[in-house]
């Protein structure tokens, strides 16, 4: 069974629409999107204004969750900004790690394209945010005597998460900026 989501075509609509993409997704619930093609009017008035048919009409226009997502944050973002840019991937990173094969590809593609970023920079990102969900439990670490200080379980997840945000990072400016990457070069491997 597959869920068609048809809330109001306004902002508020599309606001609910994103919320509800977000809780569906995480229970992996099969879902599509209703396109109103820039139509702000609820369902009930595209029924009473145009009719069963014009309804049955745009019912049947559908998105697919990444495609309404992606539109919605490039109608509210700025995509020229380095810093909606890399809130938008924020976004899509876990969704991207979750899929395989083609899928992946296409919505990795589609995500490039609309952002003018590097695909193999967000593939790099996509990859290391999967396998940080196939790592090893941080408790099942052990440290051999004197070898590193004493950690709780926490504390070590939370340093591994703030050092894979920080290789993010650093792959994001050495892919995407000259500057960055003259900076390294210039510096050289201390």
């Amino acid at each position: 069974a597959e869920i068609l989501l048809c809330l109001d075509g306004d902002q508020a609509g599309e606001m609910g629409m994103m919320k509800a993409l977000s809780k569906l997704s995480k229970e992996k619930v099969p879902v599509r999107v209703v396109d109103y093609q820039g139509d702000p009017r609820d369902p009930d008035d595209i029924l009473r204004d145009d009719g069963p048919e014009a309804l049955r009409k745009r019912m049947s226009t559908l998105l697919e969750p990444l495609d309404f997502q992606l539109s919605y944050y490039l109608s509210v973002k700025n995509v020229s900004s380095s810093e909606d840019k890399s809130a938008i991937i924020r976004h899509f990173l876990p969704i991207l790690a979750s899929e395989d094969g083609v899928l992946r590809e296409d919505h990795m593609a589609k995500l490039s394209a609309a952002l003018h970023f590097d695909q193999s920079a967000l593939r790099i990102m996509v990859e290391n945010e999967a396998s940080k969900k196939a790592d090893v439990p941080l408790d099942s670490i052990r440290f051999s005597k004197g070898t590193a200080p004493r950690a709780s379980a926490p504390m070590l997840k939370r340093l591994t998460r703030r050092l894979a945000n920080a290789e993010d990072t650093i792959l994001y400016y050495l892919l995407s900026s000259q500057d960055a990457r003259d900076y390294v070069k210039e510096k050289g491997n201390p």
